[in-house]
């Protein structure tokens, strides 16, 4: 319960504050709350990694990682900015939009999805070479789970197209600048995150193979169609552009080196 009490106070303060000072045109709130991103950054990826191991790493009781929980800080940044950029382009072609997302705001998506991926994939090699180099049997007994029993395609898979295949697509700067290229890229990095929640969470449920059941589709799609509502109705509910904002010129005008 506490994790979602911090993660809906921090974006109802942010929402409401970002909404009354489009209304008031109070510079001091926008740095108001420049000042309190960066505490509620840190907040967010305090209780992100122990909300990862209190759900996810708790299925291994007896199994142990330091970085776990900074994995997953690292994937669900990267789906978050991978959402980002479909939500950004649908929204554009809709018009409702206008010319307030620019090229250079999606090279900007495009370099941070980027960077949180090749991050992701970091951590993810420092565990396993770790845990391979160490050879401990509490420790291998997590992967052996995950490369016997029919996951072991998954486990390949992940290898290739959450990161081979996207490190290859976004390392151009003409592909982060072009909104289809970055649509591609976002939705294969999109499904490589939904593989590797079901690769770090199934094989702990079911330890003899690969079972998956009606159950575990119909709960992706609840949760899908509730997201998907929550949000249209804040987009209807509210303005899209922050008219007032004082920094949304120069926001509009920027150039990436």
């Amino acid at each position: 319960m506490f994790y979602f009490v911090a993660w809906g106070g921090l974006a109802r303060y942010f929402r409401r504050t970002s909404l009354l000072q489009d209304q008031t045109g109070d510079a001091k709130l926008s740095l108001n709350m420049s000042r309190r991103a960066a505490p509620g950054l840190l907040l967010f990826a305090v209780t992100v990694t122990l909300a990862a191991i209190d759900w996810m790493m708790s299925l291994a009781p007896h199994w142990f990682s330091t970085i776990f929980g900074v994995i997953y800080f690292g994937g669900s940044v990267m789906a978050t900015l991978a959402l980002l950029v479909l939500v950004f382009t649908w929204l554009r072609k809709q018009g409702y939009l206008g010319d307030v997302i620019t090229t250079e705001h999606y090279h900007d998506i495009g370099k941070l999805l980027f960077a949180f991926m090749v991050f992701w994939a970091y951590t993810s090699f420092s565990q396993y070479m770790l845990i391979w180099y160490a050879n401990l049997p509490e420790e291998t007994e997590w992967y052996q789970h995950r490369t016997h029993g029919g996951w072991q395609p998954l486990f390949v898979a992940l290898i290739v197209s959450h990161f081979l295949l996207p490190f290859a697509l976004l390392m151009s700067r003409n592909v982060k600048r072009h909104p289809v290229g970055l649509v591609i890229g976002a939705v294969v990095l999109l499904a490589s995150h939904w593989l590797d929640m079901q690769f770090q969470i199934m094989p702990g449920l079911h330890e003899h193979g690969m079972h998956l059941t009606w159950i575990d589709a119909t709960s992706f799609v609840g949760i899908v169609c509730l997201f998907l509502g929550l949000g249209l109705k804040n987009i209807i509910s509210a303005p899209l552009i922050p008219e007032r904002d004082p920094r949304l010129a120069e926001s509009l005008h920027f150039h990436n080196i």
